[in-house]
């Protein structure tokens, strides 16, 4: 059985990673590897907002996104969507193809994390 801590722990290596968040779609943490909680907590509804308002935006013309990549203040902040959740990873901008790795290895224990779930719930 995989856990969300698990999930979290796929980028323990990674120093370039500074933070992990697991958010649910009302931006509510799920994980978290940051130290402060007040940092996870403050950030998580920023993160789900910014991924509804994106999504929203392009639905509009016709489009969608998995992944919202943005540059804030010199820090990479991804947004991997996975079903009813999303990913978000605090990262320097250096190992990417790496990092780009560990994200899809984090979304598929997210997908069996879900399946599980899913099938409790039956």
């Amino acid at each position: 059985m995989n856990n969300f801590s698990e999930v979290v722990s796929l980028f323990s290596g990674l120093q370039s990673v500074e933070g992990i968040l697991i958010v649910d779609r009302d931006g509510l943490v799920i994980a978290s590897s940051f130290p402060d909680s007040d940092t996870a907590m403050q950030a998580a509804p920023l993160m789900s907002t910014i991924q509804t308002d994106v999504s929203r935006h392009l639905s509009q013309i016709g489009e969608t996104a998995n992944q919202i990549c943005m540059i804030l203040n010199g820090r990479l902040i991804i947004i991997q969507s996975v079903l009813d959740t999303a990913l978000v990873v605090f990262s320097k901008k250096k190992d990417l193809n790496l990092l780009q790795t560990k994200i899809s290895e984090a979304s598929v224990l997210l997908e069996r994390i879900a399946a599980h779930a899913e099938f409790l719930n039956t």
